[in-house]
């Protein structure tokens, strides 16, 4: 059940407002629900397009932008990739307040 007083505590945080979780945190917690199944599925993708249409050619070219060559874009590419899987995943004490940390607010029942 919400609070019931959930309206005065809004307008308190309305005139007074704070940062209720880190920057961290909040990165962790969008890449865990939303963002890591999305970025794999288009690194999937993008690993898919980059060899089975190569078109004879090598990966590496396949995989080149202009300029950039095939083995810096993939170096760049799998390196952000690990990086969102270690934020990710990272053990850490979350000090975030409210909802974040308590509970589901999806499991909320409906008036």
């Amino acid at each position: 059940m919400p609070d019931p007083n959930w309206r005065r505590k809004l307008s308190d945080d309305y005139r007074q407002p704070t940062v209720k979780i880190a920057f961290e945190e909040a990165l962790a917690h969008r890449l865990r629900w939303v963002y890591l199944a999305l970025f794999t599925a288009v690194n999937a993708a993008w690993l898919i397009r980059v060899t089975a249409f190569a078109g004879g050619a090598d990966w590496r070219a396949s995989a080149a932008i202009r300029m950039v060559p095939g083995t810096v874009v993939t170096a760049v590419v799998a390196t952000v990739y690990l990086a969102g899987i270690v934020i990710t995943v990272r053990p850490r004490e979350w000090h975030s307040r409210s909802e974040l940390r308590t509970e589901r607010v999806d499991d909320w029942e409906q008036p």
